[in-house]
């Protein structure tokens, strides 16, 4: 199935994923969030750094996937500006 010009622009080989990842806020975040979790790793048995690890993908996917859908909705209301603002 072919993917929407939204989907590609959201998609990470669209450089828009780059962008944010080259962000000095984003980047000064995920430092601190990575030096926090080895910090709490660091304290945890095996088991609990399973559960842990469990715990931070399934907080990962639900981010991407409003992330997702905030950028298709944010590029939809956009086109629908424009769209707007021309008609008139």
């Amino acid at each position: 199935m072919e993917r929407s010009i939204i989907d590609y622009l959201f998609a990470p080989d669209s450089g828009i994923q780059g962008k944010i990842r080259n962000n000095e806020n984003y980047a000064e975040y995920q430092s601190l969030a990575d030096k926090n979790y080895k910090k709490l790793e660091k304290t945890l048995n095996d088991e609990q750094k399973e559960i842990l690890n469990k715990l931070v993908d399934c907080y990962s996917d639900a981010e991407f996937e409003s992330n997702g859908f905030y950028f298709k909705e944010g590029v939809k209301l956009g086109v629908r500006f424009v769209c707007e603002s021309m008609s008139e």
